[in-house]
Order: structure tokens, then sequence, then C-alpha cells
């Protein structure tokens, strides 16, 4: 599998109603099936913030054929600085592991990062997500 499945999405109006501030979930980012090829440190993504926004992010971890030693760690800024979140760090079995929904408020200069490490298998981990401006 390739990693062609990434893209990013940015709409700034829905039928002429401007989508930010207005309660409207927007799809700023997605990936599907991203494939962690190494066991070092893969970013997902990394997605500039040019302003201060409020986002949810959804992730979602797929192990296929053998259970592997994994770690998802979110990073960003908000007001005081700084942010980290690690999403899951250890074994993970075969299987699909949903992590739980973050809600996030970020500043402006700082991107919204997703890095995933696995220790001891390569290809073994495919990774969902989506971030969503609120």
């Amino acid at each position: 599998m390739s990693n062609s499945g990434v893209y990013s999405l940015r709409i700034a109006s829905y039928n002429g109603i401007p989508t930010y501030g207005n309660g409207i979930a927007v799809d700023i980012y997605d990936v599907d099936n991203f494939i962690i090829p190494v066991t070092t440190a893969t970013t997902v993504y990394s997605i500039p913030i040019t302003s201060t926004i409020d986002c949810l992010v959804y992730v979602y971890i797929r192990v296929i054929t053998s259970n592997t030693n994994t770690n998802a760690v979110l990073t960003w800024a908000d007001e005081s600085g700084p942010q980290t979140l690690t999403l899951t760090s250890g074994g993970l079995a075969v299987g699909g592991h949903p992590m739980t929904p973050s809600y996030l408020h970020m500043v402006a200069g700082t991107p919204l990062v997703l890095t995933v490490t696995t220790s001891n298998h390569a290809n073994q981990v495919f990774i969902t997500s989506d971030v969503y401006l609120m």
C-alpha cells in the first residue's frame, strides 16, 4: 500500500455561509490508511496553523499481521505554549484501535502534528485521521 490517500480539504463557506465560528464542523484535513513504513518516528501530518482555531481530532489505528509497539503523539501550541498529547504508547494487538477524540485549541505559528512510532515492526500500522475545524 502507498500513502497516496493523504489529502487536505479547506472549506471557507457552505452555501454562501462562512464555516468558521458558526458551529458547523468542517473537515480540514483527512488521512486514510497511512502506513507507518519504518520503526522510527513518522510524521503522519503537519498542518500549518495560521490563526487561532479550535479543532476536533479523530485518530484510528489499525494493526495487521503482528502485535506492534506503537506510540502516537499529537503536538500543537495554545496560549500557554507547546502542548503534547500521547494517544497511545505500548503494545497494540492485531485489529482496530479507535483513539479518544481530542478537542484542541490552537494558536497561529505552530503546526498540528501527528507523529507515530512503531518500535518492533514496520509496515504493520495504518493510520486514519480526520481534523475538523469547529
